[in-house]
């Protein structure tokens, strides 16, 4: 993983998976044991499925060409029709992203928090956080933005907690603490992650402004 967006994507396979495979489980098993009766119900959930997925490529695609309004439009019929799915996380995840390439810092941060608050998922809840720790440090909010980020537990986010942790503490001035956690993960860190590259880099520039 090169990026928090990066580590979207994976999540979102496996969000996807959660939300949908017992359906693929149940389509499979009624051809296998010969059963009719749950036909009609999977057709309609992969149905639904699909018309959701369709939806967040419409909502990507415009998001990615920067059109605002648009992507509002399609963002909140995705919410209306499909609010109960991982389609919906993704689609303020994708929000955030477009909010985030304008310098609309604020909306961002709302739509993150809007999240967190609705949201079952523990790992959108923890993509979430990222983010909003990234959005807080934008916005200069640096103690809310620690706050953010050492909610994240999950180990595997442990090279990006560590990212956004040694910037937060280099915006506070606090130049020789954040040394020292980019000093940790690059002790926990595997050698293949392409994270601990980056890590190098940001403690040697530190290092040099002691």
């Amino acid at each position: 993983m090169n990026s928090i967006e990066d580590q979207e994507r994976f999540d979102a396979v496996k969000e996807w998976w959660r939300q949908y495979g017992n359906y693929i489980l149940v389509a499979v098993a009624s051809v296998v044991l010969g059963l009719g009766g749950g036909g009609a119900w999977v057709k309609y959930n992969k149905s639904r499925a699909l018309e959701a997925s369709q939806k967040y490529d419409q909502l990507q695609k415009l998001s990615v060409e920067g059109k605002v309004e648009e992507s509002r439009l399609v963002f909140s019929q995705l919410v209306e029709e499909f609010g109960g799915t991982a389609y919906r996380d993704l689609a303020v995840l994708k929000m955030v992203n477009l909010f985030h390439r304008l310098n609309d810092f604020e909306e961002a941060e709302t739509q993150l928090r809007d999240l967190l608050k609705d949201t079952n998922s523990e790992e959108t809840k923890s993509l979430a956080r990222l983010r909003l720790a990234s959005i807080l440090i934008d916005l200069k909010k640096y103690d809310d933005a620690l706050v953010t980020v050492e909610m994240v537990q999950n180990p595997g986010y442990g090279a990006i907690v560590a990212d956004l942790k040694a910037d937060i503490l280099f915006n506070k001035g606090k130049i020789s603490e954040a040394i020292k956690v980019l000093e940790n993960a690059l002790s926990l860190s595997d050698s293949a992650s392409s994270w601990r590259r980056i890590i190098e880099m940001k403690k040697d520039s530190l290092e040099s402004q002691k």
